[in-house]
């Protein structure tokens, strides 16, 4: 084990190995250390919760696998939103697929309705269940850098996945020895560099600290993918459900009202006990939608989007372990 992975999560950049300087990130997030990178932008808790404290953050019911309130116009947007993950594949014909941190296994359904041969890997078993029972995928149970697998595929898909995991080099290191040649890597972050972060700032639903324990930008992220053996080819930013969702929730929290409440109601998360304060943000929310729907338009033309996705190529380099 090299110097470099015993010290990891802690103060060295994992995207350029640089010495991180402590920075704040949020109040009360001391616990953490938040370090940032003075070399690459990229910003990550050095101290990020293990083992059962980690769970138990998993538990609420924000993560867990239970339907969500107002569950027809959540599945509605669920199928909406894979069809607009499915645009950044446009350009390439359908082959095998494996979506990493796949869930329930709605995005990969959609594919499959494309003409792709999916599967999928999760952390939870019970999601791994519902994928199976509900649309009869394939999905496996592990850390991918783990779990057996013998096939290569054409396309790897990471929504929303790399900023939860303590060590990306060992996943990005996993992928890179998955991928067919001529395979393509989709990676989908929260973009720390949008305008909806930068004013939103500690208010911001996607800071998400600290089951976020990475914060990326466009050059953060490029330079973790090239240490690691790819290229990136393109990028977009526009992703309208993070971005609505996004900055409605974060403006509610502006207001000084209970953090995350409405997007935490909507998951049933059990933390939420006040339904005088769900109705009132519900209906700040409410008048706040439409405000948000058109920036969710306007943000991405900009290149300012909320989340950030890259297509990557593997390069012909040996990719960096650490």
């Amino acid at each position: 084990m090299s110097r470099d992975s015993r010290r990891w999560p802690s103060e060295l950049c994992v995207a350029c190995g640089a010495e991180g300087r402590p920075v704040r990130l949020a109040p009360g997030d001391d616990v953490w250390r938040p370090h940032g990178c003075p070399r690459c932008g990229l910003r990550w808790l050095a101290a990020p919760p293990t083992g059962q404290a980690l769970q138990d953050l998993y538990r609420t019911g924000f993560y867990e696998q239970r339907p969500a309130r107002a569950a027809r116009i959540v599945a509605t947007a669920q199928r909406w939103n894979s069809r607009l993950r499915l645009r950044i594949l446009a350009d390439m014909r359908p082959g095998t697929m494996l979506d990493i941190g796949s869930g329930k296994g709605h995005f990969l359904a959609a594919a499959r309705d494309d003409g792709w041969d999916v599967m999928g890997v999760d952390l939870s078993a019970e999601a791994a269940s519902y994928a199976r029972a509900r649309y009869r995928i394939d999905v496996r149970v592990g850390d991918i850098a783990e779990v057996d697998l013998a096939e290569r595929f054409d396309v790897l898909t990471l929504w929303h996945v790399l900023e939860h995991l303590p060590r990306p080099g060992e996943q990005l290191v996993r992928c890179h020895s998955l991928l067919r040649p001529g395979g393509r890597l989709v990676v989908s972050v929260p973009n720390g560099a949008s305008l909806q972060a930068r004013l939103s700032r500690t208010n911001w639903l996607h800071l998400d600290i600290p089951r976020h324990i990475f914060h990326f930008d466009a050059r953060s992220l490029a330079t973790l993918l090239a240490r690691h053996g790819f290229e990136i080819e393109r990028k977009d930013t526009f992703y309208p459900e993070m971005e609505i969702v996004g900055l409605v929730q974060s403006l509610l929290n502006a207001t000084g009202g209970q953090r995350d409440i409405v997007y935490r109601f909507l998951k049933r998360d059990r933390t939420v006990t006040s339904r005088a304060r769900v109705l009132v943000a519900l209906g700040l929310g409410t008048l706040l939608a439409p405000a948000a729907v058109m920036w969710s338009l306007v943000a991405p033309v900009l290149g300012t989007g909320a989340s950030l996705q890259v297509v990557a190529r593997p390069v012909d380099k040996r990719p960096d372990r650490r």
